[in-house]
């Protein structure tokens, strides 16, 4: 009854996708076309950081914390009903089914027009907690999306998606399931240390490290604060990026998911120690990473979530102003979130000065039609307050499975009926 109401008085109200074309005005449509402008087929736009998960329907093997679902704790309560509200979800038992139609009818209607200039979205799978001992930690365990369910989803929407597994470094089986998914020819594993307790800089992940190298797979980490998914038990310390140090030196290519735009944390390069800490932001923590040589062909980063309000102003601008560094840079989406009003605030990004006034009323209309298209086509109209400049469009371009330095496999070839766990 909650979900109803809040649904009713507070949730997001969308328009028809399918409408888009014939309903936007002809200045915006022009600002869509002139974003689309330099891709092609050959360099299309791929987006690599795209959510997907569920409450267990369909037995699809996905779970949330019981705290998302109850209003005894209201905080993690109204994150999850604004996300289903963003994402199309009316009925949480039908979450996975309403969830993948928006998605398909969001996806499917930038293709409509845009063709293959809009390639492939990488589905992103998130392992549950482990303890060190390999035991599975459920007490802990935020959100968990079965590589069996994104690897599925990706082969009946092949068009569509690439998935991205999540394996914790700490299974017993961990060795075992990345054979099973490399050999698959999947290029990604997804981390999101402060969630699922990992620590990079762990000797329990040497061997793994050293077996993605032998796959060509790209680790895409989440790292600074987390606030979606902010669960009992998260450890944000783990989400430090100077932590990537290690698997940087044994050489995994690594991609820090959102520059590290949010947080402090310990500055373990000045002689810090948890009893006499030098605090400092993540996101200077990372750069520090990425002006460092030696990291040059293997730490990147993605820009997802940088437009949303909790992410500004300076990471954006800083980044933005780095275009000796657009080339190891990353587009992605991180949907469901740009659909969440709360977060997307175009006349804040106005007032910093990363939109004139004129942009943002012809982009903010795409929103109420298209969440995603909205994110990419503001990706490519926002500037830097200082300079102007823009992201390069190589940004968008960028596929992990090209700079893994391994050839994507065809994922249509692969065994079907996959059983979840």
């Amino acid at each position: 009854m909650l979900h109803k109401i809040y649904q009713k008085v507070l949730g997001t109200s969308f328009k028809p996708a399918s409408n888009i074309y014939e309903e936007l005005s002809e200045e915006t449509l022009q600002v869509i076309d002139e974003a689309f402008e330099p891709f092609s087929a050959e360099n299309r736009v791929v987006d690599m950081h795209l959510h997907v998960g569920g409450t267990g329907s369909n037995d699809s093997g996905c779970k949330v914390h019981p705290h998302f679902m109850s209003p005894w704790h209201p905080f993690r309560w109204i994150r999850f009903e604004e996300v289903c509200s963003a994402s199309g979800v009316s009925d949480t038992s039908r979450y996975e089914e309403q969830y993948m139609n928006r998605l398909i009818d969001l996806e499917s209607n930038i293709r409509k027009k845009y063709g293959r200039k809009w390639g492939k979205s990488y589905l992103l799978a998130l392992d549950k907690r482990y303890n060190e001992d390999g035991t599975v930690n459920e007490e802990f365990t935020g959100i968990y999306v079965p590589n069996e369910f994104v690897f599925e989803l990706s082969q009946k929407h092949r068009e569509y998606f690439y998935p991205a597994v999540s394996i914790h470094p700490y299974r017993t089986d961990a060795l075992e399931e990345l054979d099973k998914w490399g050999n698959l020819g999947v290029k990604m594993v997804k981390w999101l240390p402060n969630i699922q307790g990992i620590d990079p800089s762990h000797d329990l992940c040497d061997l793994f490290y050293e077996k993605m190298k032998q796959y060509g797979m790209m680790l895409l980490i989440h790292l600074g604060s987390e606030h979606s998914l902010d669960v009992p038990g998260t450890n944000h310390s783990l989400a430090n990026p100077l932590l990537l140090r290690k698997p940087l030196d044994i050489g995994v290519k690594i991609i820090g998911a959102h520059i590290a735009s949010s947080g402090m944390s310990i500055d373990l390069d000045n002689g810090s120690s948890w009893w006499k800490p030098t605090m400092a932001p993540n996101f200077d923590l990372f750069m520090r990473l990425m002006n460092d040589p030696k990291y040059s062909t293997l730490l990147y980063g993605d820009i997802s979530s940088l437009s949303l309000v909790l992410r500004l102003p300076r990471p954006l601008a800083t980044i933005l102003e780095r275009d000796d560094l657009h080339h190891r840079l990353f587009f992605g989406t991180d949907y469901p979130l740009p659909a969440v009003s709360l977060l997307t605030q175009t006349e804040l990004m106005v007032q910093l000065g990363f939109l004139d006034e004129e942009d943002r009323r012809k982009v903010n209309p795409i929103y109420y039609y298209n969440p995603i298209l909205f994110d990419f086509v503001l990706k490519r109209v926002v500037k830097s307050p200082v300079s102007g400049k823009k992201f390069h469009p190589i940004v968008f371009m960028n596929d992990p499975a090209l700079i893994s330095g391994k050839e994507q496999l065809p994922l249509e070839s692969a065994p079907k009926g996959l059983e979840s766990k």
